[in-house]
């Protein structure tokens, strides 16, 4: 997609090299930090499956986490990093519901125009203008677009993104749509070809059941999991959090309040 005449070209950002590195850029441009600990059993942290995605470390992932985990946050929080750091390439979220779709949309759109931290705030305002920013595509000086997109046979047949987020994939309506948006994206330059889904998991033998089921043997493949235990922020005052507890299979008992903390069982 061609930069929109009067947009000024602009090298991409530089990438982070580590998780560290990418650590620091996403706190000091937007101060969100993804949750760093894993602390139920056979979850990941939030902070490795983003990490992962971003090193391009696999071309497909299954990323299932609860409600209200952060889940659009992370995916819009790539979307942007992706489209700054890239050059030229184009990032695509797809959602089974509009609502979902503009939901993404509006996190983008706070990373980009409205960045919180203070790096963000003095070195992203030159690569993004208001007027190249709709519901459905928003451009960056680097050439890269991010696209929104309901997860339809129409929505699913244009574009060609190197980088697919699919949204809320349980909702799908069905199984021929998805297998349309598998065909959407195509590796470009350094940009490889990645797809993907994140979902709630609302129900057995339902897509994400079967995507666990497709590629959670495949090498190439990660499927992750995490729950609010993760996702949690740390907050001031504790006392309401003590009285919420979890049992977990071997027998430790943990209450929010410990994960809080960073006291939590298996954090890291």
């Amino acid at each position: 997609m061609p930069i929109k005449k009067g947009l000024k070209r602009l090298p991409p950002l530089p990438r982070p090299r580590t998780k560290e590195e990418f650590v620091n850029m996403c706190w000091n441009f937007f101060r969100i930090l993804p949750p760093t600990a894993a602390v139920c059993p056979t979850h990941v942290a939030p902070l490795d499956v983003v990490w992962s995605i971003y090193n391009q470390e696999k071309h497909t992932y299954v990323v299932v986490g609860s409600r209200g985990s952060g889940k659009t946050t992370c995916i819009a929080l790539l979307q942007t990093l992706f489209a700054l750091t890239f050059q030229d390439i184009e990032v695509c979220n797809t959602a089974a519901a509009l609502r979902q779709s503009q939901r993404c949309y509006e996190e983008v759109k706070k990373f980009l125009f409205s960045p919180q931290g203070k790096v963000g705030q003095r070195i992203i305002p030159p690569y993004v203008d208001e007027k190249w920013s709709t519901l459905w595509a928003t451009r960056v000086a680097t050439g890269s677009t991010i696209f929104i997109t309901t997860l339809t046979e129409k929505g699913t047949n244009a574009p060609h993104p190197q980088k697919l987020f699919i949204d809320e994939v349980e909702l799908a309506d069905n199984k021929r749509v998805i297998e349309e948006a598998l065909s959407m994206p195509q590796s470009k330059g350094d940009a490889i070809r990645q797809v993907v889904f994140v979902s709630s998991w609302k129900k057995r033998g339902g897509f994400i059941s079967q995507l666990i089921e497709t590629y959670q043997k495949d090498v190439d493949a990660m499927v992750a999991f995490w729950c609010v235990f993760e996702a949690m922020k740390p907050i001031p005052d504790h006392a309401i959090c003590e009285k919420a507890v979890r049992q977990l299979p071997d027998g430790t008992v943990i209450s929010f309040a410990e994960v809080c903390r960073g006291r939590a069982h298996n954090a890291r």
